[in-house]
């Protein structure tokens, strides 16, 4: 009688840009994705770079990196000229915005440490024609946790650059003083 062996192997593929994974040791303050994200539907023609799905992997890079206080990650996704206004109208919010790559990293670290955390409820892209075809700007809902608490949901207005898919300004999440 010939023994029969049966081995089982289980392989998990994931869709999640590099700029999403968390280093060893970092565990993310916040899921990035709600379970029930969703994107907004747009009859507004845009280029490779600014369509929706583009978008949606650039804020997955970018709220992976934020929850997880990888700031340089996070500034990868800006353009060099850029404008980061986080918290904008608060105490939180870095007077008169961010232009540096190097600023945001370290504000994204700061935060990190004091336990913030995005997660993307719904993406809206462009109704009309404003900034395009050059930019795309794109609203984005967020659940936000500021020193480890919830706060309601806020939103950011997200200008991506077309042509290089890279974001041109982010202005907030405005959360309450």
């Amino acid at each position: 009688m010939v023994a029969v062996r049966h081995v089982v192997c289980a392989v998990v593929f994931s869709m999640t840009p590099a700029g999403a994974l968390a280093a060893p040791g970092d565990p993310p303050t916040a899921p990035v994705l709600a379970s029930s994200f969703h994107m907004g539907a747009t009859r507004v023609a845009l280029s490779k770079r600014c369509k929706r799905e583009a978008v949606r992997s650039r804020l997955v890079a970018i709220l992976g990196a934020f929850n997880t206080g990888r700031g340089d990650a996070f500034a990868l996704n800006f353009a060099p000229r850029m404008l980061f206004v986080p918290y904008d109208g608060t105490s939180l919010a870095p007077r008169g915005g961010i232009f540096r790559r190097a600023s945001a990293a370290e504000f994204v670290r700061k935060r990190y440490v004091a336990g913030d955390g995005w997660t993307a409820l719904v993406l809206i892209p462009p109704s009309g024609g404003s900034g395009l075809p050059a930019a795309a700007v794109y609203t984005v809902s967020l659940e936000v946790l500021v020193a480890g608490r919830i706060v309601a949901p806020r939103s950011a207005k997200v200008a991506v650059d077309c042509t290089t898919g890279l974001i041109r300004n982010w202005v907030g999440p405005r959360v309450p003083a």
